[in-house]
């Protein structure tokens, strides 16, 4: 006799969801802390990798430099490159800011060499010692200048006393915190901008393409990740890392020669536009999504 009985069907199994991993960069540290990242680093990071369907980095230079190296190796389909980048109609050139002028105290005729970044603990790499040790060199040059310095930290009162030492507390400025907003107007202050990062903590350097965005040429160490938005003697020069010679040096070419540095400025607007605006980078984020 027949019950009508059937046997259930499978319920389907559910779908894991995918893993999507963005990578910024290799963490140092010191003391302990170093040790701890060592640790991580060798035994944690591998699983998360493995586990990941996909790992974007803001540059494919710094991850074939970084931690993941061999695992890049193994699985380089796993790897997407996806930048930082701005709003390049918020970041565009424009003519320097009278109000800014003249709440720093710069001249007319001044030459301006900007930093932009964070002055605390956690940014030690930023490298600021060794811009400051640069315009040391500069000190004799045929041209009036002033190193702006936006950022805030527990490391400024160190940075000032630098400066103080070298005699140079009327030339570089400490411009402190400046809110977003504000950023483009301080960009466009500048006829170079610099970033003199020291070691691979710095994975990227967004000053750089902030300071592209407004057409300004840009001075950078050559570390992995940031030479990959400096194309070396078209839009920007990259000095040699924790040398203040070479960094004043190439400083000095831009300071010198105007037109060039106007060529690389427009060089480095061109560049964003065609790589760097979010608007085509959300694009290839929400591709990689779907």
């Amino acid at each position: 006799m027949s019950l009508g009985l059937r046997a259930a069907s499978p319920k389907p199994k559910a779908q894991s969801p995918k893993l999507i991993l963005h990578y910024h960069m290799d963490v140092v540290g010191k003391g302990f802390l170093k040790l701890f990242f060592k640790f991580h680093n060798r035994f944690i990071l591998p699983r998360i990798i493995k586990k990941a369907d996909k790992v974007i980095l803001t540059s494919l230079d710094y991850g074939q430099n970084s931690n993941l190296a061999k695992l890049m190796e193994k699985s380089p389909a796993k790897f997407i490159e996806a930048p930082n980048g701005v709003d390049s109609k918020i970041f565009s050139p424009r003519p320097k800011d009278a109000e800014l002028l003249k709440k720093h105290e710069i001249e007319t005729g001044d030459k301006v060499v900007l930093f932009v970044g964070g002055l605390d603990s956690a940014h030690y790499f930023k490298g600021v010692e060794y811009l400051i040790e640069a315009m040391a060199r500069l000190r004799q040059a045929p041209y009036r200048w002033k190193l702006l310095i936006v950022g805030e930290g527990d490391l400024k009162p160190r940075y000032q006393d630098l400066a103080s030492q070298l005699n140079l507390d009327k030339r570089i400025l400490f411009a402190g915190y400046v809110a977003n907003a504000d950023l483009p107007k301080y960009y466009n202050l500048a006829d170079v901008a610099v970033l003199p990062s020291v070691d691979k903590s710095e994975a990227f350097g967004l000053a750089l393409v902030e300071a592209m965005a407004c057409a300004k040429p840009v001075v950078a160490s050559n570390l992995a990740g940031v030479r990959s938005m400096v194309f070396d003697g078209q839009n920007g020069l990259l000095a040699k890392i924790k040398d203040p010679d070479d960094l004043a040096g190439k400083i000095n070419y831009f300071l010198e020669n105007p037109e060039i540095a106007r060529q690389f400025g427009e060089a480095g607007r061109r560049k964003v536009e065609e790589k760097y605006d979010w608007v085509m980078i959300g694009r290839m984020l929400e591709k990689v999504y779907q």
